[in-house]
C-alpha cells in the first residue's frame, strides 16, 4: 500500500515527462527514425525549504520510512487548480481501452477537461492534452502519459485531488539542518509503472 505524502507544500517543484521514445539516424542518409514505446512516466523534483519544527520532523519521518526505493508514495501536483467546470461522477465507458484516449461516462457540465488539467483512473496520474466537450454526460479524454493497463468498464475518474503512485529514484535518503531547527529537503521520484 503506498504511503501518504505530509500535507505540507513544497517551495518548488519540476515536474518531467520522462519519454521511452528511441530514436535511430541513419549513418549514411541521416534520415532519422523514431520508435515510441509504452512506458511514459513522470518524474518529479521537489524542494522544501526551511521546514520548522513538526513540518520538518514529519518530512524526515516521512522520508525516513520510504526507506529509500523501497517504498512507494501518491503524489499529487501541489500547484494544480483545475480550468474544467465538468462534475457528477465520471466513469469509465467500456472495457479494454489502452492508449492515449478514454471514453467516458456520468459528466455534467460543460467540459470534462481542459488543456492540461490532470485526472487519476487505476492509481495512474494523466493530464490533459486537449479540451474535452461533455455530450449527453459523455467526453472523450485525450491524455499523457499513456494508459499502462486497461481500465475496467465503470472504473471510477479522480477529479479531485488526482494522484499517481511514486518512488523516489535515490537508493539514499538525506536532508540538511542549520540551527536550531531548521531543514530543507530535495528529492526527486519517478512514477512507479509497475505498483
Amino acid at each position: 500500500m503506498p504511503l501518504t505524502m505530509p500535507t505540507t507544500r513544497p517551495t518548488n517543484t519540476e515536474w518531467t515527462i520522462v519519454s521511452n521514445a528511441r530514436t535511430f539516424v541513419s549513418p549514411f542518409s541521416g534520415a532519422i527514425q523514431t520508435l515510441q514505446r509504452s512506458g511514459n512516466r513522470w518524474s518529479v523534483t521537489l524542494t522544501y525549504e526551511n521546514l520548522f519544527d513538526s513540518e520538518r520532523a514529519v518530512m524526515q519521518g516521512f522520508l525516513a520510512q520510504l526507506t529509500a526505493t523501497a517504498n512507494n508514495f501518491y503524489l499529487e501536483d501541489h500547484s494544480y487548480s483545475r480550468r474544467a467546470d465538468g462534475t457528477g461522477t465520471p466513469l469509465v465507458n467500456g472495457a479494454s481501452q489502452t492508449g492515449n484516449t478514454l471514453t467516458t461516462d456520468g459528466w455534467s457540465g460543460s467540459y470534462a477537461m481542459r488543456i492540461g488539467d490532470f485526472f487519476e483512473v487505476n492509481g495512474e496520474l494523466k493530464m490533459a492534452v486537449a479540451d474535452a466537450a461533455i455530450t449527453a454526460g459523455a467526453a472523450t479524454l485525450s491524455f499523457v502519459p499513456e494508459l499502462r493497463e486497461a481500465p475496467a468498464d465503470n472504473a471510477a475518474i479522480t477529479i479531485t485531488n488526482p494522484k499517481g503512485i511514486f518512488r523516489l529514484t535515490s537508493p539514499t535518503t538525506s536532508w540538511s539542518n542549520r540551527s536550531p531547527s531548521i531543514s530543507s529537503f530535495s528529492f526527486e521520484c519517478v512514477e512507479d509503472v509497475i505498483a
